[in-house]
């Protein structure tokens, strides 16, 4: 799938499964959104990395990684409750941000959760998170807060 790149060239990446060879990844990027966005958060963050990790390998298999030249840009995990497909995380690094990598990573989740019987989709977010527009112009709908978070919801579409 082609990207456009700063210089105005499009060029190629690929989505593919999560690996334990993104894992180094993962921890960097959701490291660093905590830094940004919930600095007050880092410790608390970083005393349950333990857990973070387990959760990160436990959803290997739900996450998609987009890639470019076999490095990893970005990614998506997953999670599911009930009839409900819960994105636990959505991230691309901040030099490949506004070129689209996040929103195809989105719309492969939904055809995944629909392709798992899903019928609901769920994600939270802080309510000044840029990426909250992202979410909205896809169709997510506020649902409710659970303080400091909103969380957006959004029906699954039949697969064509």
């Amino acid at each position: 799938m082609p990207i456009k790149s700063l210089t105005g060239f499009y060029q190629m990446f690929s989505l593919r499964r999560g690996r334990p060879d993104d894992l180094p990844t993962i921890y960097r990027l959701e490291r660093l959104y905590i830094e940004t966005m919930e600095p007050l958060q880092l410790q608390k963050w970083l005393s349950a990395l333990e857990r973070h990790l387990q959760q990160w390998v436990e959803d290997l298999p739900r996450t998609i990684t987009v890639e470019q030249l076999d490095q990893p840009l970005g990614y998506l995990f997953w999670e599911r409750e009930d009839d409900t497909a819960i994105l636990a995380s959505v991230n691309v690094d901040p030099g490949y941000r506004r070129r689209g990598i996040a929103t195809t990573l989105l719309v492969r989740f939904e055809h995944e959760a629909a392709a798992a019987g899903c019928l609901d989709l769920e994600l939270s977010c802080l309510p000044q998170n840029p990426a909250r527009r992202l979410y909205e112009s896809l169709g997510y709908i506020y649902d409710r807060e659970e303080t400091p978070y909103v969380v957006l919801r959004k029906k699954v579409l039949a697969p064509k």
